[in-house]
This record gives structure tokens, C-alpha cells and sequence, in this order.
């Protein structure tokens, strides 16, 4: 599953998710969560390859890709997988796999995606439980991986 922005002349872009459901409705996207410091973080599931231990402390965190400051807490490694490429990126635990609408799935404000200089991020999400809830930061790196 690979999330892409499309331009749309309202006020926010549309996201573009592959779902073999063609009710809109009954729409889900498939996201691998974990979090860095405060920030939930999420990546679409079918980039992820492997949840592994963190025995390599030479793999960059993705709080150094994403340039936020170090985070403390347990770390896992996510093994994800791009076109040509495979990555090793120490995040932070616990790492879950959830099942979200796709309508709960919003792109950046243009104002936003303007002045943001973080890369992978892509959008924004609301997941509703558990209670209060929490906005989901979701990442793509693209090609990049």
C-alpha cells in the first residue's frame, strides 16, 4: 500500500490509497504505528517487511531521518522495504499494526505541505481509540526507500 497526493482544487488534496473495496464507505488503510517522543507515528503496512529487534545500533532512528530531537524509550527496528532498496529504521515501542478509514485519513493543509521540511510526511490522521484519541502523523518515504 503506497499513499500519493493529488492535487484537488477544494481546500485540502485528496489522498490516493490502493483498496480493492470500492465502497468509500467501507474503505480501510492498512497502518504500521509507532511513536517517537510525544508523536504517533504511521506507515502504510505494506512497506513495513519485518518488526525486529533493536540489535543494530548503528541504524539511523526516525526521529534523525524525520530531524527531530532523540527521543528515550525502548527501540525495535522496522525493516522497510521500497522498490529497490531495504532500510533498517530504529523507531520506538510498542509498534502495532491498526486498521483505519480511510476517510480518518486527511492530507497536509496546503500551508502546511508549503512549510514543512520534514521528508516522508505525508498526512494526517485521527484515530479515535483508544480514548481521547490521538492524531497520527503518517509517513511515506517514497522512492527514497
Amino acid at each position: 500500500m503506497q499513499f500519493g497526493v493529488r492535487e484537488d482544487p477544494g481546500r485540502y488534496a485528496n489522498l490516493d490509497y490502493d483498496n480493492d473495496n470500492d465502497n468509500d464507505n467501507d474503505a480501510t488503510v492498512e497502518l504500521v504505528l509507532c511513536r517517537w517522543g510525544a508523536l504517533e507515528l504511521g506507515l502504510p503496512a505494506g512497506r513495513v517487511a519485518a518488526l525486529e529487534a533493536d540489535l543494530d545500533p548503528a541504524a539511523p532512528t526516525i526521529g534523525a531521518l524525520l530531524g527531530l530531537p532523540a527521543a528515550p524509550g525502548g527501540m525495535r527496528v522496522l525493516r522497510l522495504a521500497g522498490p529497490g532498496a531495504v532500510v533498517r529504521i530504529r523507531v520506538q515501542a510498542p509498534v502495532t499494526q491498526v486498521r483505519l478509514p480511510a476517510a480518518a485519513i486527511h492530507a497536509l493543509p496546503p500551508l502546511l505541505a508549503a512549510r514543512l521540511r520534514r521528508p516522508w510526511v505525508r498526512a494526517l490522521a485521527w484515530r479515535p481509540q483508544p480514548a481521547p484519541g490521538a492524531l497520527v502523523v503518517i509517513l511515506d518515504p517514497g522512492d527514497s526507500v
